[in-house]
């Protein structure tokens, strides 16, 4: 009885508990879809194991080719996972980089080796 009276009392709760129940909706929709194409994906893996187990004698096979395009996948997905990153840390170091020419451009004339330049003159026993 207390809720009832809760929300008559404060009707701005009731806004919060609409959208709520708008976004909890939203994301019920979501799972079914996402039920729907785990379903869907699911058939279609079944169908395709018959579909090769009908074209060789190995009735391994499907899952031996299964196997290798997850593999590819997972290996595709990490290489483009650390190509994001690679470019957002060179954005990073792009920023820096200024930040550290003007820093430096105040009191050294501003001429700063690229960070690239820099690791290169250390490697081969230069100090920069």
């Amino acid at each position: 009885m207390f809720y009832v009276h809760h929300i008559v009392c404060h009707p701005q709760d009731t806004n919060t508990r609409s959208t709520t129940q708008e976004q909890t909706a939203a994301l019920h929709a979501e799972l079914r879809k996402s039920k729907r194409r785990e379903e869907k994906l699911n058939a279609l893996v079944f169908r395709m194991r018959q579909d090769v187990q009908g074209l060789t004698n190995d009735p391994t096979a499907f899952d031996k080719l299964f196997n290798v395009r997850e593999l590819e996948y997972e290996l595709d997905f990490a290489a483009n996972k650390a190509a994001r990153e690679q470019a957002a840390l060179q954005q990073q170091i792009s920023v820096l980089q200024q930040r550290l020419a003007s820093a430096e451009g105040k009191g050294a004339g501003g001429v700063v080796a690229p960070l690239g330049a820099r690791d290169e003159n250390v490697q081969q026993g230069r100090l920069v």
